[in-house]
């Protein structure tokens, strides 16, 4: 297809808490912070993005993907049903990048490598997922080091929690789309993300009360590249958090995807 890259980077926060990195007749792009429900769960009490959304646009989004609660990043909500069918498509065909930056606890030998390995439902311990070759569905993960590095202060203040840690940040991009499927690759390979309560060890997990040594899961959703459901231009969102090793144009390797 012809290249005609729209880049969308700058966030707006308003009144109704909402990061927006993108707004337009077609859908809403937002920058969802960690600890927050992607759509609304058993609690009552706890908002999710949906409900902001929602919010926001007078009327109920159309949601079109998720993110864990403790997964910080990047979301697009649909403005109508048929948007949210074409965005369902690319999502479900693959032809939507993403990329998530993480830390991981520790450094792999490699600089960089693809994770093929089925995931299933760890159903005696919901909601973990594991690594099943009989009965798992298709996952894969490409990942490579982050050779920027953290944004200045973020290694330190691992550090501060835990003297001893090597933060490793790298880039993570999934080629399919399963529950956990960064988080489980991710510790499969032995150096699981740092803050992870279901899949890193006790002494590496988080809760947002700071009663664990780390305040959040270093995961966060930072790009996504796709065509838009109504102009089929290709666009290209990008979102920072706090701790993100920032880049300001396109990976390289998305743009073979589209």
């Amino acid at each position: 297809m012809a290249f005609s890259l729209s880049l969308h980077h700058m966030t707006q926060t308003t009144n109704h808490n909402i990061h927006i990195i993108h707004e337009d007749e077609a859908m809403l792009v937002i920058n969802k912070p960690a600890w927050q429900l992607s759509v609304p769960g058993k609690n009552p009490n706890m908002v999710s993005a949906f409900d902001i959304a929602s919010e926001y646009l007078g009327k109920p989004a159309f949601v079109v993907h998720r993110l864990d609660c403790a997964t910080s990043g990047l979301m697009i909500f649909a403005k109508t049903l048929d948007v949210q069918r074409k965005l369902h498509k690319s999502f479900r065909d693959r032809w939507v990048s993403k990329v998530y930056q993480a830390v991981l606890c520790t450094p792999p030998q490699q600089k960089s490598g693809t994770i093929d390995l089925p995931l299933n439902t760890d159903w005696p311990n919901r909601p973990k997922q594991m690594v099943d070759y009989q009965d798992g569905k298709e996952a894969k993960t490409f990942w490579s080091h982050a050779s920027c590095g953290l944004k200045a202060g973020v290694e330190s203040d691992l550090k501060a929690a835990m003297p001893n840690i090597i933060p490793f940040p790298v880039y993570l991009r999934p080629y399919t789309g399963r529950t956990h499927q960064l988080r489980v690759h991710t510790q499969s390979l032995g150096h699981p993300i740092i803050g992870d309560r279901l899949y890193a060890q006790s002494h590496y997990t988080s809760e947002p009360d700071n009663s664990k040594p780390f305040k959040r899961l270093y995961l966060h959703a930072e790009s996504l590249y796709l065509q838009h459901p109504m102009t089929k231009k290709s666009v290209y969102f990008l979102a920072q958090d706090e701790f993100s090793f920032f880049k300001t144009k396109p990976h390289e390797h998305l743009m073979d995807s589209i």
